[in-house]
């Protein structure tokens, strides 16, 4: 599998070349293994600690309680046998805050490691989808090449605006789904992913990013409406995606 590499820093050291190769998925896998072997070996540097601080606790309880059915047993005074049933009491409850210290600190980095992992599966997945999406495009492009995608930020744009409407289904394959949850279909069942984009060229917020089939002097998808003004295309194509869009509702785009 070959994943989107958008605003990825490779570390230093790792060979460029493979970024867009299979060995990169490998890569990805090796770093969350990682991530979880060193949180594995603090949860257990945690629990080691956890476990004999509460021994030491208990051998200190035992010793008081000893020396509690000593003083009893040996006829002692009642203020040293109140005394050490005050130690007594006192250690059970440091004892019992103590331990209850590291049962803490074991589930904060418990949590811990599960919201980075968390984190580090849905970056995975997203960038899963996104390739996915990528390949989308080039499909589109084959199969409506006079109407094709522009140049400029278009195909990032048109990735985001997607990301919510594709799900991966029980079977592992990718499915879109309107807003409603209901699927989307084409001719022949679930909607393709060229045929998808193919609708987005008459969605108003999505038409600018589409080439036009009439060449020269077309607008970028605003019904005709943005005549005043005209933008040359050469500095269309520098503006963000969102101002791209914002530009087509006012300007005429011209070749240029």
């Amino acid at each position: 599998m070959k994943f989107d590499l958008t605003g990825f820093q490779a570390p230093e050291g790792f060979p460029k070349e493979a970024l867009a190769s299979p060995e990169f998925e490998a890569y990805l896998d090796e770093v969350s293994e990682k991530q979880l072997a060193v949180h594995k070996a603090s949860y257990t540097e945690n629990m080691t600690a956890a476990t004999t601080a509460k021994a030491i606790a208990d051998q200190k309880t035992a010793d008081l309680q000893s020396k509690l059915e000593k003083a009893i047993a040996d006829g002692s005074g009642n203020a040293d046998i109140d005394k050490v049933r005050q130690q007594l009491a006192k250690q059970k409850e440091e004892s019992a805050f103590e331990y209850r210290g590291q049962i803490e600190a074991m589930k904060e980095e418990s949590d811990k490691v599960k919201k980075e992992l968390d984190t580090t599966k849905q970056t995975l997945e997203q960038t899963e989808l996104k390739h996915f999406l990528r390949s989308g495009l080039s499909e589109y492009n084959a199969k409506y090449e006079a109407v094709s995608i522009r140049d400029g930020g278009a195909e990032d744009f048109l990735i985001e605006k997607s990301l919510g409407n594709w799900k991966k289904s029980e079977s592992g394959e990718y499915k879109a789904y309107h807003s409603d949850g209901t699927p989307m279909t084409g001719p022949d069942g679930p909607i393709t992913k060229a045929d998808y984009f193919a609708a987005l060229r008459d969605k108003a917020d999505t038409s600018f990013c589409f080439n036009q089939p009439t060449g020269g002097g077309a607008t970028g998808g605003n019904g005709g409406g943005a005549g005043e003004k005209t933008m040359a295309r050469s500095q269309w194509e520098r503006l963000d995606p969102s101002e791209q869009y914002a530009a087509t509702q006012s300007h005429q785009i011209i070749e240029g």
